[in-house]
């Protein structure tokens, strides 16, 4: 059994391309949603469990980004887990945390 690195990324170009292009995605869609794109940030890092991007957008915006019932960012997670090739963890938090 080979055990693999600590860093996934480390040692493979397109697997950092496509982690790019997702938070790339990510930010473009939250962006078009929110009232302050300009306070929304992404990023984005690889764990021993996947991809975790983290989004921290304006706290006046953090309820139209999660959307009633959660129903927005399950559609964000939703696209993102369909371009990905891996498993890929979207978490919205509000830029006070």
């Amino acid at each position: 059994m080979t055990r693999r690195s600590s860093s996934p990324t480390s040692k493979n170009p397109h697997r950092k391309a496509c982690e790019t292009m997702l938070a790339q995605a990510v930010e473009h869609l939250i962006k078009n949603v929110v009232d302050f794109p300009d306070d929304v940030s992404v990023k984005s890092h690889e764990n021993a469990r996947g991809e975790l991007i983290r989004v921290r957008v304006n706290p006046e915006d953090i309820g139209r980004v999660i959307g009633r019932n959660g129903r927005t960012a399950n559609a964000v997670r939703t696209v993102i887990q369909a371009i990905s090739d891996h498993k890929v963890r979207v978490d919205i938090m509000d830029v006070r945390k």
